[in-house]
């Protein structure tokens, strides 16, 4: 199998075809270098992803602890004391 390929240098295109082993072999190095490069890639962005991710769910976390049990705890927090002063109230005034 004939592999040609062609190189530009100044200005003119020359074409060549590999004709030894260690020639082909730098080839195939050239394009697991360019797996391991994309590979490596995909890592870094799932990475990032899985970091966005954790820090989301963080944010989540103190928007609950910070806004939404505060709130809960109010409206709770009064029903319940409505309803222990009637009782108080009830047994007291009555």
């Amino acid at each position: 199998m004939s592999e040609e390929v062609i190189s530009m240098h100044s200005g003119s295109f020359e074409s060549s075809t590999p004709t030894t082993e260690d020639e082909n072999h730098e080839y195939d190095s050239d394009l697991e270098l360019l797996i391991d490069d994309e590979d490596s890639q995909l890592e870094k962005r799932l990475l990032e992803a899985e970091r966005q991710w954790k820090e989301s769910l963080q944010q989540l976390s103190k928007a609950i602890n910070w806004l939404l049990l505060p709130l809960l705890g109010k409206f709770l927090g009064r029903r319940f004391a409505r309803m222990v002063w009637s009782r108080v109230a009830g047994i007291v005034f009555q």
